[in-house]
């Protein structure tokens, strides 16, 4: 049986990836701090939906991710970062420093945490992703070109976080870990732009499905999850 581990699972795009790959009979290791919000698929998928208490803020998270691992399966098929945070503070003037670290801490180091303490399981993986979950307004080009509102923190973030796909992609080359930045859309969420299009449920079919299919992009672009496309880093 096939396993992915899921971050941000408490609602939104995590919580209908989690639903999704248990319907499609994966093993789901499901982080979140709230593991209460899902506890249906917990009662229904009793021995595939493992609930991992954790923050990814947190450093006592690798631990706590590794303890689940360690006593369920001896590797991992996919990671997904998916936790994420918008704090809507548009521009300097309306963003502090600690606005910063709170984005940084989830987005980037939060991402970094969790791919740590995931390495050595996706290293016994005949075929293993991770894919963190990034957002066109992480894009250097599109935001210079003046295509979105400035929402500083969460911006400078997402293209914080681009730059460690790419770092990773580079260390992981001779591995046979791929890494991919993906944009899964505009998502009609709590904190939905105006132009929010997509529902989280059809995103994550799709991301699903883009998973299991054989055909992938390369793993130094920044890819659409919804229309296929690439964007522009």
């Amino acid at each position: 049986m096939k396993t992915v581990l899921i971050t941000g699972t408490s609602r939104g795009l995590g919580l209908e990836l989690l639903k999704v790959f248990l319907e499609n009979n994966w093993t789901v290791f499901a982080l979140s701090r709230n593991t209460k919000s899902f506890e249906n698929e917990t009662e229904k998928f009793p021995t595939t939906c493992i609930p991992v208490k954790g923050d990814v803020t947190d450093d006592s998270t690798i631990q706590e991710i590794q303890n689940a691992l360690k006593s369920r399966t001896k590797q991992l098929d996919v990671l997904i970062n998916n936790a994420g945070n918008v704090k809507k503070c548009f521009g300097i003037n309306h963003v502090t420093s600690n606005d910063l670290d709170e984005h940084f801490q989830v987005h980037v180091s939060g991402v970094f945490r969790v791919i740590k303490a995931c390495l050595p399981y996706l290293h016994q993986s005949d075929s293993p992703f991770i894919i963190n979950i990034s957002s066109r307004k992480g894009s250097i080009n599109k935001v210079n070109s003046g295509a979105y509102r400035i929402l500083l923190p969460y911006q400078i973030a997402k293209c914080a976080q681009n730059m460690l796909t790419a770092c990773l992609n580079q260390e992981l080359k001779g591995s046979k870990i791929k890494v991919f930045a993906i944009h899964p859309g505009s998502l009609k969420t709590e904190v939905a732009p105006p132009d929010a299009d997509t529902e989280p449920a059809i995103a994550a079919q799709k991301l699903f499905h883009w998973i299991i299919n054989d055909t992938k992009p390369s793993t130094d672009s920044f890819y659409n999850i919804i229309d296929g496309s690439i964007l522009e880093w």
